[in-house]
């Protein structure tokens, strides 16, 4: 009964929209919502479905073959129309959850382990400062009983302005990062860190402590060069976390192009494996001395609008004449050479006496 007016006001604005016979994919998944309400999974189901009216109510998601959680994800981080969606989440959830429904105050939230590695030590000790600041503070996770209590005694002594939900619910959280303006990780220590990037992914500032991957993902804003995708702090104190926080609250109360461009370089960061991969093998290569492949240039793509001139004709190839052959003199026969008679020998000249001889006879 206490869900009763959702349920209806639902149901109306549905077949106001959609008075068809036969309902599209998107009140398909809606009545899905609501078999999980009438199954008492309310936490969890009265996130979903303020989250989906608050997109109906405001006609920003247009039914289509697409399911609806992926309308909603490609709208939100989408970065030419987050503050449409963001606006939408931001209202659904300060209602949901009992806040005052105020969208100039800056809704912090913090998604997390709820143990002394999260820096909890560090929010507690100056929650009620960041409360009496104007902040709204919503926070979500299990962990230590200690910081469970805690957490929810604050809630509880300010309602209005902070929900401790003691819970693992991924779908809450979802909603939480696309409906918050900050988001708060003041981490003693990260190896990595995903939320900060889930964050910047959705619009969400991040305010982290500068460790770990926190500081190799979140670049803390210069205001002298406009630079940044978040907030940090160095050193483990409470209140050096207090006035950072306190500092980008300011800027988004009154500063709110230079808010844009912080939320814009967070949406239009490259986090992927591909950035990452590149590093390593740049470091790898300075270590072994072993250069990197150079990547061959795609070919550029053509557009077919442009004039293109007609392509020429290939001239027709000249056939290279065969080289006439020389026409080579026909050789006389040599003439046969005639052996010589041999010449006759002359007889041996007769000597004087024998002459004489010859004479007288």
């Amino acid at each position: 009964a206490a869900y009763a007016p959702i349920y209806n006001h639902t149901r109306q604005m549905l077949y106001r929209r959609f008075p068809t016979d036969e309902p599209p994919a998107l009140v398909t998944e809606m009545a899905f919502v609501y078999n999980q309400l009438l199954q008492a999974r309310y936490v969890r189901t009265i996130a979903k479905l303020s989250y989906l009216m608050a997109y109906l109510a405001e006609d920003v998601v247009a039914p289509s073959e697409r399911s609806l959680y992926e309308q909603l994800q490609a709208h939100l981080t989408d970065i030419n129309t987050y503050k449409e969606g963001k606006a939408a989440c931001k209202k659904s959830l300060q209602e949901q959850l009992g806040l005052e429904v105020n969208p100039g105050a800056p809704l912090c939230v913090m998604i997390s382990r709820l143990v002394d590695q999260k820096g909890l030590d560090l929010l507690l000790y100056v929650l009620d400062e960041m409360l009496y600041d104007g902040m709204q503070i919503v926070i979500l996770g299990t962990g230590d009983n200690y910081y469970e209590r805690a957490l929810a005694d604050t809630a509880a002594r300010n309602p209005g302005k902070m929900c401790a939900c003691i819970d693992f619910d991924a779908g809450l959280a979802h909603t939480m990062y696309a409906a918050a303006d900050i988001f708060l990780m003041p981490s003693l220590f990260e190896p990595c860190g995903l939320s900060q990037l889930v964050s910047m992914a959705y619009g969400t500032v991040p305010v982290v402590r500068e460790t770990g991957g926190l500081k190799d993902t979140v670049i803390p804003y210069n205001e002298f060069t406009g630079e940044g995708n978040g907030f940090s702090f160095a050193n483990i104190n409470a209140h050096e976390f207090l006035f950072i926080t306190k500092y980008a609250c300011d800027l988004y109360r009154n500063h709110k192009d230079v808010w844009d461009n912080i939320i814009k370089a967070g949406m239009s960061g490259d986090y992927s494996w591909k950035k990452s991969a590149g590093e390593y093998a740049g470091l790898y290569s300075l270590i072994t001395g072993i250069p990197l492949k150079e990547k061959k240039e795609a070919p550029k793509p053509v557009d077919i609008e442009e004039d293109i001139p007609a392509p020429k004709k290939p001239a027709p190839k000249k056939t290279a004449k065969k080289p006439a052959a020389k026409k080579t003199a026909a050789k006389k026969p040599a003439e046969k050479k005639t052996a010589k008679k041999p010449a006759a020998k002359k007889a041996p000249a007769k000597k004087p006496a024998e002459k004489k001889d010859e004479e007288k006879k």
